[in-house]
């Protein structure tokens, strides 16, 4: 019997694309302009393909759709190193983070839920199911969600990735203090994600792994990792049925 539930954020509670293709396309000229270097065309389309932010979309298997911003930032010295600029792969990602997050927490940004969240998690509580969010996306960023879209209430345990500071996932150490704080044990806790990434987690954390089509991850590709494939969050009734959650 499933006890808890950790959900991804974007792509999985909310439109990706909404809050984060326009991130996408000006993050390397953004990055350029913060740091003080010089734009180049060449430079700036390098950055951006080094972490999947593509002219025709984000790859669902890049580090900015479903890495952390370490992991970015890393890419992204990489790339500068390769133009001859020193910087550090903290220094890239501290920089992607502030980025980000005076980006996705202004109010401006576009939050647009996937269903009615509300119901969603009244309804689980109402169960008795524990809710976790555990995100790439930054500390912060992740409180700002809960926060705007009037969630936390309904969150156990909110956890962003911020470098550094713990394992992010796919590393199953978010997983594990999620079932220190509520007192479930192995095999009562499933992971809800769009990418193979948030399949990862759950594979790496023993937890039932549940994709959403809602996202940035291929249907094909999530298939072959997870254990149910819903269209959205809003499913999650019949995965409740079929497991006797």
């Amino acid at each position: 019997m499933i006890k808890g539930i950790i959900f991804d954020k974007d792509g999985t509670l909310i439109n990706f694309h909404a809050l984060w293709d326009g991130v996408g396309a000006r993050l390397a000229t953004e990055f350029l302009e913060r740091a003080g270097l010089t734009r180049d065309a060449e430079l700036e389309a390098e950055l951006s393909r080094s972490i999947g932010v593509l002219p025709d979309g984000v790859a669902p298997a890049g580090a900015f759709a479903c890495g952390t911003y370490a992991e970015c930032g890393a890419l992204f010295a990489r790339a500068l190193e390769r133009f001859g600029y020193g910087v550090t792969d903290a220094e890239a990602a501290a920089r992607l983070c502030e980025i980000s997050d005076e980006t996705s927490c202004s109010k401006t940004a576009r939050y647009e839920a996937v269903c009615d969240l509300h119901k969603l998690f009244g309804d689980l509580r109402t169960r008795g199911i524990h809710l976790g969010l555990v995100t790439g996306d930054t500390q912060a960023a992740a409180e700002y969600f809960a926060d705007r879209l009037s969630l936390r209430g309904y969150f156990d345990f909110i956890e962003g990735a911020d470098f550094g500071a713990w394992e992010p996932k796919p590393h199953r150490a978010s997983a594990d203090r999620f079932r220190a704080l509520t007192g479930i044990r192995a095999g009562e806790l499933a992971i809800v994600g769009d990418s193979c990434a948030d399949m990862r987690f759950a594979r790496n954390a023993d937890a039932v792994a549940i994709a959403v089509l809602s996202g940035v991850g291929g249907g094909r590709e999530l298939r072959e990792t997870a254990d149910f494939v819903m269209p959205n969050v809003e499913y999650i009734y019949e995965i409740i049925r079929r497991t006797d959650i």
